[in-house]
């Protein structure tokens, strides 16, 4: 049972690894809400590329 669940675990990371760039990555629009959001609370401007 412990493999079962070790095997799991690995496939799980393994498929964070191939698909979190994908899915994690923010479009233009996304970027400006983001830098919007950000200045307001810190009162300064925030920059994420």
């Amino acid at each position: 049972m412990a493999a079962i669940d070790e095997l799991t675990h690995e496939n799980a990371f393994l498929k964070r690894l191939q698909f979190a760039t994908q899915s994690e990555q923010f479009s233009a629009e996304q970027k400006s809400l983001l830098n919007e959001t950000a200045g307001q609370r810190s009162g300064g401007g925030c920059r994420r590329d």
